[in-house]
């Protein structure tokens, strides 16, 4: 019997895909079967995806699957309104996989709160990723996955403010001081505190 995995992959070459095209690529990868193929339809699909059930974010779909089609990322089969969506065989041999357990995506998506989940989800695969010694900025994190800096700013506060039982990721400013005076702010590094208590 199979079991539910406790794993999500996201492969590192969606990251800078638009929005429709990541989130719809994640829930795939997250519904899928041992397959790697979800089978359902749009109605669930938009479910999946927290839209609402209408035609417009229907359609909306239908263009990005066919989007993702057309590029090499999916395979789609559609009998009698039952759409099978399954991972291309070109990302099954891409190398470049990013893990998170399962429980930590559901974690982003309930505590999104007003930034998108898909752009969370994102910042959050790429802070895990960032050395804790390494001085970045807002503005290069959204230039590393094509979207803009307030957003990377509203996804950091989002991420730093959830509790992901085993460890959270904690956010420190560097700062240096000017012969004026003034203190310029260089950045941000990233550090994942873990928590033995829990």
């Amino acid at each position: 019997m199979a079991t539910e995995k406790e794993e999500v992959e996201i492969f590192t070459e969606w990251m800078t895909l638009e929005q429709y095209p990541f989130k719809i690529l994640a829930i795939t990868s997250i519904l899928a079967n041992e397959q790697r193929a979800f089978r359902g339809t749009l109605n669930q699909f938009c479910e999946h995806l927290g839209i609402q059930n209408s035609s417009g974010n229907k359609n909306k779909i239908k263009a990005t699957l066919g989007f993702l089609v057309a590029n090499d990322y999916v395979k789609l089969i559609v009998d009698n309104q039952i759409y099978t969506i399954s991972l291309a065989a070109a990302a099954e041999k891409n190398p470049t996989i990013k893990k998170i357990k399962k429980a930590w995506y559901q974690l982003i998506r309930n505590n999104a709160g007003k930034t998108d989940w898909g752009n969370t989800l994102k910042v959050f695969l790429h802070l895990v990723d960032i050395p804790p010694d390494n001085i970045t900025t807002y503005a290069e994190i959204g230039a590393a996955l094509s979207i803009s800096a307030s957003t990377v700013e509203r996804c950091v506060k989002t991420i730093c403010s959830i509790d992901f039982g085993d460890f959270e990721i904690q956010k420190n400013i560097v700062s240096k001081k000017q012969p004026d005076g003034t203190i310029h702010c260089l950045g941000q590094t990233y550090e994942q505190v873990l928590n033995f208590e829990k």
